[in-house]
């Protein structure tokens, strides 16, 4: 019987998914406000679908 070595094995020192440290800000809107919106540019481009 043969003894198998690991030739597939690898040695990371860095993490592969690099991690950000500070908060990132964003300018979030809320679902409600998102939906006026689009409801807005609906008919502002005249979709009848909700008339």
């Amino acid at each position: 019987m043969t003894k198998k070595k690991g030739i597939f094995d690898i040695q990371i020192e860095q993490p592969l998914i690099q991690v950000r440290k500070r908060e990132v800000k964003r300018n979030d809107v809320a679902i409600g406000q998102a939906l006026s919106v689009i409801l807005k540019q609906l008919e502002v481009s005249g979709c009848k679908i909700f008339n």
